[in-house]
């Protein structure tokens, strides 16, 4: 009996080097893209010819640049407002650029509206790259775990000198737990004191062997 093939694993350093490089060729020949139509857009802001590549570096590295500062908010869990503004606003005035180069250039009819659409999706091939590459090498922040909540209403400990803990003298959870119930806490506060269910807190009391209600 044949065994039937092993399917790739996507999860692998492998095949993310795969992926990372096409998606940064794709970006390189977007950005390569853009930048021949934001470079023609030179002489309607009056700058020189020797200048015109500063127009690219300067919209599509913005785009570059605030994508890579979003997915860092992202990383930290903090939130990204202002670069998501930025980005959308260099987007923008990419995609407008080299639409209007493409239609200026064109017989301005059909077939030049077409280019000009063909011309606008560069600077959107270049954010959803970088966007995607990024995404696969950087690490999103970490789910945040609920901390118990802690009841105000629970009176003081009777009792506290039984359970004070020494510094110098670590109580596991279950020596917590047990040291509370001879003190005469119920299971319920138990748990909400150390945090863990009253199911948990009524196994350990039963492997312990000590009663409480």
């Amino acid at each position: 009996m044949s065994q039937l093939p092993r399917r790739i694993n996507p999860d692998t350093r492998p095949v993310l080097v795969v992926a990372a490089s096409l998606t940064a060729v794709l970006g390189g020949v977007s950005f390569l893209l853009s930048y021949n139509g934001l470079t023609a857009t030179a002489p309607w802001a009056s700058i020189p010819a020797g200048q015109a590549w500063t127009i690219p570096v300067v919209i599509d590295g913005a785009i570059l640049v605030y994508t890579l500062a979003v997915l860092i908010k992202r990383r930290r869990g903090e939130r990204a407002v202002l670069y998501w503004s930025l980005l959308a606003a260099f987007t923008a005035v990419s995609v407008a650029g080299n639409a209007f180069h493409a239609w200026d250039a064109s017989a301005q009819d059909s077939t030049g509206m077409a280019g000009a659409a063909i011309a606008g999706l560069a600077p959107l091939a270049v954010l959803a790259a970088t966007h995607t590459l990024a995404d696969l090498i950087v690490e999103p922040a970490p789910a945040r775990i609920a901390q118990p909540e802690v009841r105000s209403d629970v009176t003081p400990i009777e009792r506290a000198d039984a359970m004070t803990l020494s510094e110098d003298e670590p109580v596991s959870r279950e020596q917590a737990v047990v040291t509370r119930a001879r003190a005469g806490l119920s299971q319920r506060r138990i748990a909400a004191e150390l945090g863990m269910s009253k199911s948990t807190v009524g196994r350990i009391l039963t492997s312990a062997s000590v009663e409480v209600e």
